[in-house]
């Protein structure tokens, strides 16, 4: 039986401990110095890396239980001193257990902020022959022994070889998460991103979550009927998505009022179109999703808000969701209104073909409509 075989129980959990979630290379130490703390009986303990070649310390981790007694120096490079609790077991390049200590241990520059250490041990951790850290603990009720030391060696055999697999892991994960970030097209991204912004409105507002699905879709169908180009339906996708983004300032009393909507509430609520077009305006993107937000309440005749914009000076694109948009509207239950039908909707978007919605553009929606069931399926 080796020296390790009498503490394997001590260690059998290690590779199965929380550190496995941590993807922060930081937390993960941290782990690992308090889980040592824990296992020795410990008050204190710290875990700093070492460079062989210029000599220099980078004092890492301390245990939460240091942490206690005042904040801590980052990114503190400097050579280790004869006081400090570490030095001896660099400098003979084994460790050291001191029962007796004298020392007070710093962990500020300032040296404002310092306790002091009844007893320790100190464990230079090698890599290749060489010392890549140490690892301490310390301020035990009761003096170390040389049992405690082969303990705490264990832990390191065992422990640092995980550690290192898992900063190894984590450090190979960023960088595939990078690729397969900056392998998507800009495109995929801009998807990616109007589908988070319209998931933030849903959190609010329930209904306008799946509206603005609905009304996605049916633009798509309508675009591909009047024959707009690629990217023009690219780009119509991503405004319909988020036609309603402009809600999210909207009280949600008002929202989700199940009662009719008094006149200021209502007024409120027109306000959408204009808070959206402010989240979008500042954008320089190669569609005019601004406009489609702002204008797909704008009608024909110039009886729409907020700007009352007439014919041909509301961009296409808004038209195409005006449209949508309506025959979602009434064909689906509102928090306020039973719905009042497909056939209502379709009735409306007739009778008001020319005047308040693009002809064209009803007329290629009827074409959708006689052509597939997709849409009607919507409101089954």
């Amino acid at each position: 039986m080796d020296k390790y075989s009498e503490h394997k129980l001590d260690v059998s959990g290690l590779e199965g401990h929380p550190l496995a979630k941590y993807f922060s290379p930081h937390d993960l130490l941290q782990e690992f110095v308090d889980l040592i703390v824990r296992k020795t009986g410990s008050s204190i303990g710290y875990l700093h890396f070492y460079d062989e070649a210029s000599e220099e310390l980078d004092l890492k981790i301390w245990s939460g239980t240091a942490l206690l007694y005042g904040p801590v120096t980052h990114d503190m490079h400097y050579h280790a001193e004869p006081s400090e609790i570490w030095t001896k077991s660099i400098l003979k390049r084994a460790p050291d257990l001191d029962n007796a200590s004298r020392k007070t241990c710093l962990i500020r520059k300032t040296a404002t902020i310092d306790f002091e250490v009844t007893n320790y041990i100190s464990l230079p951790i090698f890599m290749d022959e060489k010392i890549v850290a140490v690892l301490g603990v310390g301020n035990r009720e009761k003096p170390y022994e040389a049992a405690d030391l082969e303990q705490l060696e264990v832990y390191v055999k065992v422990g640092w070889p995980v550690i290192m697999d898992r900063l190894r892991k984590s450090a190979e994960d960023d960088i595939l998460r990078g690729k397969e970030f900056f392998d998507q097209t800009h495109e995929v991204i801009l998807v990616s991103m109007t589908q988070a912004i319209g998931k933030a409105l849903e959190l609010r507002d329930q209904y306008t979550s799946h509206h603005q699905e609905n009304v996605a879709l049916i633009t798509s169908r309508i675009a591909a009927r009047l024959g707009l180009s690629d990217e023009r339906c690219f780009g119509l996708n991503i405004g319909s998505f988020i036609h309603d983004i402009g809600k999210i300032a909207v009280p949600a009393e008002t929202l989700n009022k199940t009662g009719r909507l008094l006149p200021p509430e209502y007024e409120m609520l027109k306000l959408h179109t204009s808070y959206g077009r402010k989240i979008f305006e500042h954008l320089k993107l190669p569609w005019p999703i601004a406009d489609m937000i702002g204008q797909h309440h704008e009608r024909m005749d110039g009886s729409g808000y907020p700007d009352g914009v007439k014919g041909s000076s509301i961009c296409l694109e808004a038209r195409i969701i005006a449209v949508a948009d309506t025959y979602d509207a009434m064909s689906g239950d509102r928090p306020y209104r039973r719905a009042p039908g497909q056939e209502a909707a379709i009735s409306t978007l007739i009778d008001d073909r020319i005047t308040k919605f693009d002809p064209y553009v009803v007329d290629a929606f009827m074409e959708v409509l006689d052509g597939s069931d997709e849409v009607k399926r919507l409101y089954a």
